[in-house]
């Protein structure tokens, strides 16, 4: 999952109008989880692995191990994806990390372990994820889901919510998409070198073939506000697809919950840019519920903050290609798993049957 300090899926049925790709839109298919909590509040006993809620954590736990098991380096100079073609067809390697020039080895802890956050870490997050099996027939090729962001905060501030999908289970590192929100701002994103730390720490992420050190490189857009919906819960879409002319892009929408009315989509091919006057920014075609062309409220292909800018990493081109552009390709029918989750802040000021939660009243793969 991401880290707030570096950048940081869909709909639940499938639409009568098929989208216009070489790639259909996937059919949704629902997934159940497991979930897990790293923090010092308890979490409501969840009924139904198809529909919960996750509430805004507490107090973050000290070094626990991974709930899934991860290990340091377990997957180095692995591809997070697929491969595809072309200039920019080469999906990154897992990079080796390590602190003070040692490769980390061992369980990943998390919570807030002594000398700084584990990757992935907001201090204290809680959540559910879907570990796919290594099947031929649960590739996964989108994410989807129904739900409603929480508007909670306390003296910690806004906490991070997300559903993404990630090439494995780790946050060590991964190739990423999905959803995630945080003070009120929707954003659409995607990543590679996913939670690597910023330079200059005693930890770091160092590419396996060229010795270099990355940081995440990321892109996405940010929702505008939407119009409200019938049931007070939106479908949120994600996915790549391939168009005619054998171009990758991901499509990402925003649909009323009750209606699956399009409230507003937008389809982007980062590696390609519209406007001469920003290059690196990709190209984002979007639409809002009346089917009229809109911008996006923040647009760059290496950054989601307010601040523009590049990022460390998107200098450096991962081994196989001759740029630094994420493919949408990477990630189409690949093994990973789906997140939900909350993370960052405590609850101190807000007991926790006072807050709201993050409600995922289903969560889906595309196949």
């Amino acid at each position: 999952m991401m880290r707030n300090s570096a950048y940081f899926a869909v709909v639940l049925c499938v639409l009568a109008a098929q989208v216009a790709h070489a790639q259909p839109e996937p059919v949704w298919t629902q997934i159940p989880v497991t979930f897990y909590n790293y923090s010092t509040v308890a979490q409501p006993v969840q009924t139904n692995s198809f529909s919960f809620s996750l509430y805004f954590p507490g107090p973050a736990v000290t070094n626990v191990p991974d709930a899934l098991g991860c290990r340091w380096n377990s997957f180095v100079g692995q591809p997070t994806g697929v491969a595809v073609g072309g200039s920019n067809g080469t999906s990154p390697n897992y990079p080796r990390w390590v602190t003070a020039g040692s490769p980390n080895s061992g369980t990943i802890p998390r919570g807030n372990p002594p000398g700084g956050a584990a990757p992935g870490e907001f201090d204290a997050s809680v959540g559910a994820v879907f570990q796919d099996p290594v099947r031929s027939d649960t590739k996964m090729k989108g994410v989807s889901f129904l739900g409603s962001f929480s508007p909670a905060a306390d003296s910690q501030g806004a906490p991070i919510q997300t559903v993404f999908w990630e090439s494995d289970s780790c946050a060590d590192g991964d190739t990423e998409y999905g959803f995630f929100q945080q003070s009120g701002f929707t954003v659409f994103y995607y990543s590679y070198w996913t939670n690597c730390p910023d330079p200059g720490g005693s930890m770091a992420c160092i590419e396996a073939q060229t010795g270099q050190q990355v940081t995440p490189c990321v892109g996405g857009f940010t929702f505008p506000t939407l119009p409200a919906s019938s049931n007070g819960q939106y479908f949120f879409n994600a996915f790549p697809y391939q168009d005619s002319s054998g171009a990758w892009w991901f499509k990402a929408e925003a649909l009323d919950g009750q209606s699956t009315k399009p409230l507003y989509s937008c389809k982007i091919n980062p590696a390609v840019s519209s406007d001469p006057n920003n290059p690196d920014a990709g190209t984002f075609n979007c639409l809002d519920e009346n089917n009229m062309s809109s911008k996006p409220a923040t647009v760059n292909n290496v950054t989601t903050t307010a601040t523009p800018g590049v990022t460390t990493s998107c200098s450096i081109v991962p081994p196989g290609n001759s740029n630094t552009f994420f493919n949408p390709g990477w990630t189409y029918g690949v093994y990973g798993s789906l997140f939900a989750a909350v993370a960052g802040g405590e609850n101190d000021n807000n007991p926790l049957s006072a807050l709201t939660p993050f409600t995922v009243t289903a969560l889906k793969a595309g196949k």
